[in-house]
């Protein structure tokens, strides 16, 4: 049985807010802007898409980006 060893804390710091999509659409990621990248893994993500939901399609291959 394995145990579960939680990471510790080190700080808690703002998320940058960028605009990946080139429009009005704001993410809120953590890194590189709260946490520099020297001390984060490159291949964490923690980004937030807090987009307001226009619903469910009635296309079944719609896929928003």
């Amino acid at each position: 049985m394995t145990t579960h060893i939680p990471m510790p804390l080190i700080r808690i710091a703002n998320a940058g807010k960028v605009h990946p999509f080139g429009d009005e659409r704001t993410v809120h990621q953590a890194f590189p802007a709260g946490i520099p990248s020297a001390e984060s893994d490159p291949f964490l993500m923690c980004d937030s898409f807090a987009f307001a939901s226009e619903g469910i399609s009635s296309d079944p291959d719609y896929f928003p980006i």
